[in-house]
């Protein structure tokens, strides 16, 4: 089941988007349904649970993407800033913005008003998911979230997040660069390695468990294995990925 949720994680990764179908990337059969429609008006937000400490997988990730410059802790301005939007926007071990470990797949889609959203459901013969994938008005990915239903199928267990509009509070978002990342998450440590054929790069940080950096990979010509910070700081940050603290479905 491990190998399966590598491409399934890859397909939905920017750097794999070669890879249609998000979540489903399995050499294995399966089908798949999806609907879309835009988001209503923000309901109540579901209290969380305190994220269990400890940094979520990074197998499988990709990046690769062109990311947009951004702001907070890195030059530049960021597209679609906080301040304009009308949900929450902070990534923590909690969550991303109004999202988490206890959000149901029904209440997810009513999150994020003005956002675009469309579900897709993939069957194979290892792994059950559902993707929500949520767009602005020019269809841009502002961000997904996964509901493993081989692991709980009542909550989110993973967000994807593409737009700079989400940060953490140390000011970590997509379009940073790795030497603002360092200045921010100076305990971070990276690694490089392939998957499924697209060289993913990733950084965690003790100070950030449950998250997951991923840089943009392009033109990158190193080697796979253990990277030194100084190592990505010319690079640039593509995607942030949290991981629910994982819980199985009560019998």
């Amino acid at each position: 089941m491990k190998v399966a949720w590598v491409f399934v994680l890859c397909a939905a990764i920017a750097g794999c988007k070669g890879k249609k179908n998000e979540g489903a990337g399995s050499a294995q059969s399966g089908s798949s349904s999806s609907s879309g429609s835009d988001v209503g008006s923000g309901s109540d937000v579901g209290s969380g649970s305190a994220a269990a400490t400890g940094s979520g997988s990074a197998a499988g990730s990709g990046s690769g993407s062109d990311a947009g410059s951004g702001s907070a802790a890195g030059s530049g301005s960021a597209s679609g800033s906080a301040s304009d939007a009308t949900f929450p926007t902070t990534i923590s071990a909690q969550g991303v913005g109004p999202i988490t470990a206890t959000t149901s797949p029904q209440k997810v889609v009513k999150l994020f008003p003005g956002l675009q959203v469309e579900s897709e459901t993939t069957e194979t013969e290892d792994t059950s998911a559902e993707w929500f994938t949520f767009r602005d008005d020019t269809k841009k990915v502002v961000l997904k979230a996964l509901v493993d239903k081989m692991v709980n199928s009542k909550a989110v267990s993973r967000v994807l997040v593409d737009d700079p509009r989400f940060a953490t509070a140390s000011g970590i978002h997509v379009g940073l660069s790795g030497a603002d990342f360092a200045k921010a998450s100076p305990d971070a440590t990276c690694e490089a390695d392939t998957f499924d054929g697209v060289m993913t790069l990733w950084c965690e940080s003790k100070a950030a468990p449950q998250l997951t950096f991923y840089f943009d990979t392009k033109g990158y010509k190193g080697k796979k294995g253990k990277k030194k910070l100084d190592e990505v700081a010319a690079m640039t940050m593509s995607e942030i990925m949290w991981n629910a603290p994982e819980t199985k479905d009560e019998d």
